[in-house]
């Protein structure tokens, strides 16, 4: 089920013209806080507001004839079920979206304007998620799991190629600004993380996917629980 490096430039490939190529900015806030410079990558600015799109784009655009026909379902509390409506609505394929019954009703009505079906249903997003699977298998139409799907990870594996590439023209700027400079430890993991853009098919990649590991890292803040806790 995981995603080759292959499989996410295909997927850039495929979100060409579809999905943005979001900004980065430099926080001071957090920089002062962390005592070093911290990036944001602003997919706040992406279609339908995060980075989802990406992941449900590339799904979509997988699906074979009949699939199409038949459509797509999907279960979410919202970034993901707007996301796969977008991406279906875009691609001319029906979809159906479960969410909670207490889901966020900016995000339901969100979900219905991209074009979908939504259903309403369960009191816990297990119930959600069961009542979506069910109706895939009874439909025979194509479920979008919003992280167990190997071309869904490849969407979402862009937003790392953008942060390489971010990071290499970062690299060539500061070679620049640092003619003779002694190397330092953030260069060097930054020049490695821009080699993963760079080659297509090196035999170390799986280092350099451990070096990007140093560089960027995930964040949620520590009151917003899980959905299984929500």
């Amino acid at each position: 089920m995981t995603p080759t490096a292959a499989d996410v430039e295909h997927a850039r490939r495929r979100l060409d013209g579809m999905a943005r190529v979001t900004p980065v900015f430099r926080s001071a806030t957090l920089s002062s806080l962390a005592g070093r410079d911290v990036w944001l990558k602003a997919e706040n600015l992406q279609r339908t507001g995060s980075f989802k799109v990406r992941g449900a784009v590339n799904r979509v655009a997988a699906l074979g004839d009949e699939e199409r026909a038949i459509g797509v379902v999907a279960a979410s509390a919202g970034n993901h079920g707007q996301a796969v409506a977008w991406a279906a609505r875009k691609a001319a394929v029906p979809a159906t979206i479960f969410v909670p019954l207490e889901a966020p009703m900016a995000k339901v009505d969100a979900t219905r304007n991209y074009g979908a079906q939504v259903e309403m249903t369960g009191a816990t997003f297990e119930e959600t998620i069961a009542a979506g699977r069910h109706r895939a298998e009874e439909t025979g139409a194509v479920y979008v799991h919003p992280y167990e799907d190997a071309r869904v990870i490849a969407g979402q594996g862009t937003v790392g190629l953008e942060l390489a590439e971010d990071a290499l023209r970062r690299v060539r700027l500061d070679r620049r600004r640092r003619s003779g400079a002694k190397p330092f430890a953030q260069l060097r993991v930054a020049e490695e993380t821009a080699d993963l853009v760079e080659a297509q098919a090196r035999p170390d990649t799986a280092r350099l996917g451990q070096d990007m590991l140093r560089l960027v890292w995930s964040i949620e803040p520590c009151h917003c629980p899980g959905s299984d806790d929500a």
